[in-house]
């Protein structure tokens, strides 16, 4: 942190930081924001279901009302919607698609079995659904799950890797090169891993642990079926 703090006080033109390690360095070196041009608040929903709100309207109000601000967010709930119109009189709003829409392109299969057969299902959907060479993510509930399912295809001797949120910055991203490079066509996810990861040609996504909110199973699914291109999602359901 020690380092941080001084990178901060060199006056820095740009700052990349998460709310609450920013707002602590903040306090700690009473660096003054007063001189803002831009502030981009980048996944914002996702912030703010984080519990991050306290933080982000703490820092922003130590920004001068004249900056400019950028708010990107694939859903937009009532709380960031609050946020972001709060003491901004001239603002625009550009809206991709609702919310609630799937790409024409996309397949939508469901299996329904009991919770014991759930990794059979997985190993059927993943040897004989999945074509040779196509790039599947399989999204878990925790890291303990995605752990576990990385270890049964393993011994299924399916070529697989895995990512979730508490791993190291540095193995993530060997992971994810890997997955890229389609030297592995098998990326076992947790949801706060997905985001941010960015796969051109993904051809199908599984829902081995089916999401709890219909924005969820979006946020999963629209990650195939992209730029014209057909996808495939599997929902596995007990």
């Amino acid at each position: 942190m020690e380092n941080q703090f001084e990178r901060l006080l060199l006056n820095p033109d740009v700052i990349i930081a998460t709310p609450g390690r920013f707002m602590h360095c903040l306090m700690q070196t009473g660096v003054m924001l007063s001189k803002v041009e831009l502030v981009v608040y980048d996944e914002c929903d996702r912030l703010f279901e984080m519990g991050f709100a306290e933080q982000l309207k703490a820092i922003t109000a130590c920004m001068p009302a004249s900056r400019q601000s950028l708010l990107f967010s694939a859903t937009i709930s009532e709380d960031v919607r609050n946020f972001t119109l709060a003491g901004i009189k001239d603002y625009r709003l550009v809206q991709v698609d609702k919310d609630s829409k799937l790409s024409e392109q996309l397949k939508i299969h469901f299996f329904v079995c009991r919770t014991v057969e759930k990794e059979a299902v997985l190993m059927y959907i993943l040897r004989e659904r999945v074509q040779a060479g196509e790039q599947t993510i399989v999204f878990g509930a925790t890291k303990y799950h995605v752990e576990y399912l990385y270890e049964l295809c393993s011994k299924a001797g399916l070529k697989s890797t895995f990512i979730y949120g508490a791993m190291d910055q540095r193995c993530r991203e060997e992971k994810l090169v890997e997955f890229r490079k389609k030297h592995v066509n098998f990326l076992f996810v947790t949801d706060l891993a997905a985001r941010g990861i960015d796969i051109p040609f993904l051809e199908n996504v599984v829902h081995f642990d089916f999401p709890t909110k219909m924005k969820l199973f979006i946020h999963r699914a629209g990650r195939t079926a992209r730029a014209g291109r057909t996808g495939v999602s599997y929902g596995i359901l007990t």
